[in-house]
């Protein structure tokens, strides 16, 4: 005879709040990372560019990669043949500007925070899909424009995985001390309108990798086993990040701020904005 388990319910969507940003008249989307992950995200955001502009809005959108098409990404990366030996940014931005004909920029090299600058009715966005530390340090380093500004304009959106596993976190601040303020009146008020960073978040993204550490022991085949990743990982998590995309800017109705996933199990769950959430990156 079968028993029912007892059911428990969460509300914490339902006691959460859409994030309210400022309105903007200009959208400016960085990619950062033209890879795994980077390369399905590409053609996402083509495909976002395209429905914007039909509303009337102006987006700019810029790939950064200094790589190039290898064998060894077909199959898995958004990429052919004909590719290889081309930059991967420069790839990217040529085909879906021939596609959808639009002007997506290409930046064939390393990313520089100082490439990043934000006005008055701009929206930006930086899409991080990178896997290495030392690139989430430098995409982090754009939020220090929020630092002293009443509403951010700058939103870093970092996309992670392992090999059949991964996370998507979004946020606009790097301390403590800068959220504490947006969180003390998100608890008056219940408006909130910025986020702890996803380094802030998980402060593990920035820690040295061990293929980042010069002094490993670990041999070749055991590095490529450490980057192994599923056929299907990359692919997920561009969907999830063209809707958090695609509720932050144009719907404006995004009530989580943090996805977790488990390919293997089936599993995902995510973090909400909400006083029950944020209260743990409170100061006070």
């Amino acid at each position: 005879m079968l028993t029912k388990t007892p059911l428990n319910l969460d509300f914490e969507y339902a006691n959460s709040t859409p994030l309210l940003l400022k309105d903007y008249s200009h959208l400016h989307l960085w990619l950062v990372g033209c890879g795994g992950t980077g390369s399905y995200v590409a053609e996402s955001l083509a495909r976002l560019a395209y429905v914007f502009k039909q509303v009337g809005k102006n987006v700019n959108i810029t790939f950064v990669d200094p790589d190039i098409v290898e064998g060894k990404n077909l199959g898995r990366q958004r990429f052919c043949q004909s590719e290889l030996g081309l930059n991967k940014a420069t790839t990217l931005a040529l085909r879906y500007n021939l596609t959808w004909g639009l002007e997506i920029s290409a930046i064939p090299d390393y990313f520089d925070p100082k490439l990043v600058k934000s006005y008055w009715n701009d929206l930006v966005i930086i899409i991080g899909c990178v896997d290495n530390s030392a690139a989430r340090r430098s995409l982090g380093k754009t939020l220090e424009n929020n630092r002293h500004a009443e509403i951010p304009r700058i939103w870093y959106l970092d996309a992670g995985n392992n090999f059949d596993s991964g996370q998507i976190l979004l946020g606009s601040h790097n301390s403590l001390e800068e959220l504490t303020p947006h969180l003390d009146k998100f608890k008056k008020t219940g408006i909130m309108g910025a986020l702890p960073s996803p380094v802030l978040q998980c402060p593990n993204l920035i820690e040295l990798r061990p293929e980042e550490l010069g002094n490993t022991h670990l041999s070749c085949a055991e590095l490529a086993n450490l980057n192994a990743q599923s056929l299907t990982i990359n692919q997920t998590i561009a969907s999830i990040v063209t809707d958090y995309l695609f509720r932050l800017s144009l719907t404006k109705d995004l009530r989580k701020f943090a996805t977790f996933l488990n390919l293997k199990s089936g599993s995902m769950r995510s973090e909400f904005i909400s006083c029950s959430s944020l209260i743990k990156f409170s100061c006070t």
